[in-house]
């Protein structure tokens, strides 16, 4: 726990982070080194929350994707830690009674911040080995293949601050019409690298080509992230995937309904990669 006799800096994070605890009735633990994690505590005892981990030197609070840091010239952004904590804060209280794996709240829990939408708590699906899997691929560089741009964006300063895993784009690859070059785009990287990380945010498409790729053993990914928006999945007449990612032993997360977008599929991949530094990062 740090103290006010530290440093003058650490005077004031401290005071920061006591008024923080204090808004939103909790107790607060801060990483004070790379790798490690900070947490926020329940006055009572139990731990509440995993805020991420603190990838560069220095003191600082992790706070959902940003890694906020205490100086002299600035201060703190009082105003949005206490938006971060109080969100963190109501995700908590919907997660309380989680019953399934740690790794997999901390993602959950990533995805219910990012989106405010509380019914990915029963419809995001994990593979048995997931996390194990894509935590072990992101670790040894493994590249990462996505449907669309936006994702590609949302994953540069995560991994530039810790396993640089090259990413590449399926749109990159066809100046077709955006509702097959994501798809056509996926079959031409699958085939250049069939061991990529894939994340699908966007596309069914994508989703369908992959799905094909992997019954017929011509890629072997170590994780599928496929949680592109599915209205058929509304129908009676199809579009639900569940069955075929039931049957699949390839490790992946996915949505079992219509819900996803982009964003999700960010923030699984974020999530996932604070769990692999935790993990992996002192290697680096």
């Amino acid at each position: 726990m740090l103290t006010r006799d530290s440093s003058p800096i650490l005077g004031l994070l401290v005071d920061v982070v006591a008024q923080l605890a204090h808004d939103v009735n909790h107790d607060a633990v801060v990483a004070r080194s790379p790798g490690e994690c900070a947490q926020w505590v329940d006055q009572a005892g139990p731990r509440l929350g995993n805020l991420g981990v603190l990838r560069n030197p220095g003191v600082g609070l992790v706070a959902g994707a940003d890694n906020i840091r205490c100086d002299r010239r600035r201060g703190a952004a009082v105003d949005g830690y206490k938006r971060e904590l109080q969100q963190r804060a109501i995700v908590d209280r919907v997660l309380q009674d989680w019953t399934g794996a740690a790794a997999q709240l901390e993602v959950l829990r990533q995805v219910l911040v990012t989106t405010t939408d509380f019914a990915y708590r029963d419809s995001l699906r994990f593979s048995a080995d997931a996390l194990t899997a894509g935590a072990a691929a992101l670790a040894a560089r493994t590249p990462i293949v996505t449907d669309t741009v936006l994702i590609r964006t949302g994953l540069s300063d995560r991994l530039g601050e810790t396993f640089c895993n090259p990413v590449y784009c399926a749109t990159d690859a066809f100046a077709r019409s955006p509702k097959t070059k994501a798809a056509l785009g996926i079959e031409t990287l699958a085939v250049r690298h069939p061991q990529a990380v894939f994340v699908i945010g966007e596309s069914q498409g994508a989703v369908a080509a992959l799905l094909r790729l992997m019954a017929s053993g011509e890629i072997s990914p170590p994780l599928v992230v496929a949680v592109p928006p599915n209205l058929m999945a509304l129908t009676e007449a199809g579009g639900d995937t569940t069955l075929s990612w039931q049957q699949s032993a390839v490790p992946h997360i996915v949505t079992t309904d219509h819900r996803g977008n982009a964003l999700v599929a960010i923030a699984v991949l974020q999530a996932l990669v604070d769990l692999a530094w935790q993990a992996y990062g002192r290697d680096f």
